[in-house]
């Protein structure tokens, strides 16, 4: 094992004014290109143009009636998402709009993220950063812990967009003006570091979940910063809480997957480890005596390890954005199929997280679901417009949940069928569960469907709508 090794500190800074912000606002103009590097460094120092606001009420802003290819899928077996060309020109078309601090991040979040040990030991004399076998990272903590988030660096910086208790809503429509505006408008940031989830689990209402994250998304990455997702680790203290955590970190891969940003898989870091949350409460991470320790002892604990990872994203998409590194090689999978009866789109591991329209899908197939033992899905109802459908297969019994949450005028609707075991593929007469976003069944080994249907035909783009598949304990 190599030497443990301290990253040094830069002189105290000298405190601002506080100052009382009212958040002007104004629609976006047209954006701006790219600035220059001495344009980037007037930005961190000198004042910034005004943006507009996140729209609170307005939703996701879809691109009707454009063609857009398949999604690209994030391996599900990485902690960080890759950085490939695709996604690396993604970013760098949200840093063209608008000029904000490049070493500048904001926190966005519950208790998790409004606590003082995530992120605020690289810049707390109190608490030292062992970077241990990361020392390739002390050049981003040195350029993070310079950037001034209002009088102090983004590390150390209790951000207005975190409180203790709350959901994505919250961040959207919490105050007035909205609790990220206020934090936009306090810090200028470049990035936005949002992690939603473990409150928003209390409820099954992943719908709303879907379309206030991907408004939050939308309007920061309109406003030309980058946000980076986060998923959320399992709640002990909640068994059905627990079970539809899976659903929300799927939601939260489909939002990240669908606008080509970044996404750190906090669950997959930290699942399975003794000292992943506090044991007396089973739902905060829980920390090692210093939170920046990253020796072997140290990453032992949760909010060690989600301490790390962030970091590691926030120096990759800086490395592509600010010193004009590429990025990783290759392109995202997608999974094969193209959505019809005849030719399923195939879903080979879960979790799975995708998006399409079905408005896009072609002729109706399916249109009558029957319930395949005479009794789960009645009424029999007709759903007229297109379908997408999905084929999976089931090797050991247990719960799933799939979900078809609407992000557009064309209401979408879920149906599960059971396929036949003559090989017939997914049929009307099959079905075992429908509803308008969500169903659950225990499933037995065997070949199944998951429908993606609409009531009736609607304008292209109209149908959007996020799928997601995944197990419960």
């Amino acid at each position: 094992m190599s030497r443990a090794r301290s990253v040094p500190r830069s002189p105290a800074r000298a405190l601002s004014l506080a100052l009382s912000v009212t958040f002007s606002l104004a629609l976006l103009g047209a954006a701006c290109g790219v600035p220059e590097p001495g344009a980037r460094e007037a930005a961190r120092k000198g004042p910034l143009p005004e943006d507009g606001e996140l729209h609170r009420d307005a939703g996701p802003r879809l691109d009707a009636g454009r063609t857009r290819p398949r999604v690209g899928h994030y391996p599900v077996d990485r902690v960080l998402s890759p950085l490939t060309p695709a996604v690396v020109a993604e970013l760098r078309a949200i840093a063209a709009r608008g000029a904000w601090r490049d070493d500048v991040f904001a926190k966005v979040g519950d208790s998790q993220s409004y606590s003082r040990h995530f992120m605020g030991c690289f810049d707390d004399p109190n608490e030292p950063v062992v970077l241990d076998h990361y020392a390739h990272l002390e050049p981003a903590v040195t350029y993070f812990r310079g950037g001034d988030a209002d009088g102090t660096s983004p590390f150390a910086r209790r951000s207005l967009a975190t409180k203790i208790g709350r959901t994505v809503g919250w961040a959207l429509r919490g105050a007035t003006p909205a609790p990220i505006e206020q934090e936009l408008a306090a810090i200028h940031p470049r990035y936005a570091l949002i992690m939603y989830g473990t409150n928003d689990s209390s409820s099954t209402n992943f719908g709303l979940y879907a379309r206030d994250l991907l408004a939050l998304v939308d309007g920061l990455a309109q406003k030309g910063v980058v946000p980076i997702v986060t998923t959320v680790p399992r709640r002990k203290d909640n068994p059905d809480a627990d079970a539809r955590v899976h659903t929300y970190n799927a939601v939260m891969r489909a939002v990240a997957q669908l606008r080509k940003v970044p996404l750190v898989d906090l669950w997959r870091a930290v699942e399975g480890m003794r000292f992943a949350l506090f044991p007396d409460e089973g739902i905060h991470l829980y920390s090692y005596f210093d939170p920046c320790d990253f020796t072997r002892v140290g990453l032992s604990y949760g909010l060690n390890v989600r301490n790390l990872r962030t970091l590691e994203i926030l120096a990759q998409v800086k490395a592509v954005l600010v010193d004009g590194a590429e990025g990783e090689k290759g392109t995202l999978a997608v999974p094969s199929g193209s959505g019809t009866v005849e030719d399923p789109i195939r879903i080979a591991t879960l979790p799975f997280s995708d998006a399409g329209d079905v408005t896009r899908a072609g002729p109706s197939h399916l249109a009558a679901y029957r319930s395949a033992d005479g009794v789960s899905c009645l009424p029999t109802r007709v759903r007229a417009g297109s379908e997408v459908v999905y084929r999976f297969q089931v090797a050991e019994r247990g719960w799933v949940r799939a979900t078809a949450l609407s992000l557009g005028t064309t209401p979408v609707n879920l149906q599960l069928l059971k396929e036949t075991d003559g090989g017939a593929g997914a049929t009307e007469g099959g079905c075992l569960r429908q509803h308008e976003s969500t169903v659950r069944s225990y499933l037995y080994p065997g070949d199944y469907a998951a429908v993606v249907d609409s009531d009736a035909a609607g304008p292209a783009g109209s149908g959007e709508y996020l799928f997601t598949l995944v197990t419960e304990r």
